[in-house]
């Protein structure tokens, strides 16, 4: 299993059909070229349904920048189809930063695609550097207002986002006996986000 179909198969485990991170972690542990540590690691970034509800207030702010972007980005490419005939380059390019870079990240929020917000995140440092190369007018406030505030918004909440939605993992040595003695078992253990509410339901139904 490539590390791009395993990445593909723990989001399947844990956001769709609801694992816990620690069964996931079992279920793809040796069928992988990833150390226990390393799988541990991208196990942790793939957040379950509740820690994304849990950040979606973050994810709102983040959709509404990227909404605004690509607004923006709409609006500035029909006035300069206006002013003068763009080159081909430039308007494939305009159309990349300004608007399919921006819809890949409202579609990461939305689905909890956390592997997905580190591109979006380098795409759109990548915009704001050619908006500035491209002559863009520092010192209008209206323009910085209106074009880079959603643009730093975005890119700030791009990488802020997936640390959040990392779980915490620790690790210890545990000594099992065996009929020929003793093995030494190295044992993971992931952090539940359950809330308290969730425990006391739990509880009650038992």
């Amino acid at each position: 299993m490539t590390k791009k179909q395993l990445k593909k198969a723990i989001y399947t485990s844990i956001f769709i059909e609801g694992k816990s991170h620690l069964e996931t972690f079992e279920k793809f542990r040796g069928k992988s070229k990833l150390t226990p540590d390393e799988l541990a690691d991208e196990v942790a970034k793939t957040p379950n349904q509740q820690k994304h509800s849990e950040l979606l207030n973050l994810r709102i702010a983040f959709i509404i920048a990227l909404s605004l972007v690509i607004i923006l980005r709409i609006i500035g490419i029909y006035v300069l189809t206006l002013v003068e005939s763009l080159p081909i380059s430039v308007f494939l390019l305009s159309l990349i930063f300004g608007i399919a870079i921006p819809i890949l990240g409202i579609f990461a929020a939305m689905k909890g695609r956390v592997d997905m917000y580190f591109v979006v995140g380098v795409f759109l440092v990548l915009g704001a550097l050619r908006s500035f190369t491209k002559g863009l007018d520092t010192n209008n406030l209206v323009i910085i207002g209106t074009v880079l505030i959603p643009l730093f918004v975005a890119v700030i909440l791009a990488f802020y986002i997936p640390k959040k939605m990392k779980i915490k993992f620790t690790k210890k040595v545990v000594s099992e006996a065996t009929d020929g003695g003793t093995n030494k078992k190295l044992v993971y253990h992931f952090e539940s986000s359950q809330t308290t509410e969730d425990l006391l339901d739990g509880e009650l139904q038992a």
